[in-house]
């Protein structure tokens, strides 16, 4: 974990080819984070896409300075979870 960001909780997210809908299912996430009352961060650990969810995230990422995109164009999985951790800022 990152130290130092002032982040109280981070959600990893690894996902793959999910451009069509990565931006709404990020969306969702935001009132219940909003809620917990605490500070917060979401990274998105976009895995070895063949579409456009890498750019989608970062779109988001854009408009909500919660969000972080960590790309892992190599794959795997448990990879992509090891990159997310690593690259969290809060409590996981």
């Amino acid at each position: 974990m990152t130290a130092g960001r002032g982040v109280s909780l981070s959600v990893v997210l690894p996902c793959r080819n999910q451009g069509d809908y990565i931006a709404g299912v990020l969306e969702r996430y935001f009132a219940p984070l909003d809620g917990t009352g605490v500070s917060w961060e979401m990274v998105v650990v976009p895995t070895a896409c063949a579409d456009a969810t890498p750019e989608a995230a970062r779109q988001v990422a854009g408009l909500r300075s919660e969000v972080r995109v960590v790309e892992n164009p190599a794959g795997g999985w448990g990879r992509s979870v090891l990159m997310g951790l690593e690259a969290a800022a809060g409590a996981i």
